[in-house]
């Protein structure tokens, strides 16, 4: 299937979400907050990036816009997932957001909507 990082400093949220991905054939990466999800993507370049926005050492938002400002990490699409509403902002750098709690079909519907079919190897 797909590389999912997964962006969240709730474990609970993480686990949850892991385990529902990895059963779906994703490869699922983790991250607690966005500094180390922000070495992460720029060492395993994952097809798509779920993140919270709250989160320590750098939130969600910041994540998006680093990774904007990197040419080679633009244009992975990005699920921004917050119990808050999105922040105020003109040019969103996250490709969809979803307000908690979202459902797992949701999710896993919309990954497979960002992330184009893999070509068969062999």
């Amino acid at each position: 299937m797909c590389t999912v990082l997964l962006a969240d400093d709730n474990v609970h949220d993480i686990e949850a979400l892991k385990r529902v991905l990895e059963h779906e054939g994703h490869r699922v990466l983790t991250a607690d907050n966005g500094a180390e999800a922000l070495l992460s993507v720029q060492r395993e370049r994952p097809d798509v990036v779920i993140t919270d926005w709250n989160m320590p050492l750098m939130d969600g938002v910041q994540l998006c816009f680093q990774m904007k400002r990197q040419p080679a990490l633009a244009s992975i699409p990005v699920m921004m997932v917050s119990a808050s509403s999105p922040p105020g902002i003109s040019a969103a750098p996250w490709t969809v957001f979803y307000r908690k709690p979202v459902s797992m079909h949701r999710l896993l519907e919309r990954v497979g909507e960002l992330v184009p079919p893999q070509p068969a190897k062999g």
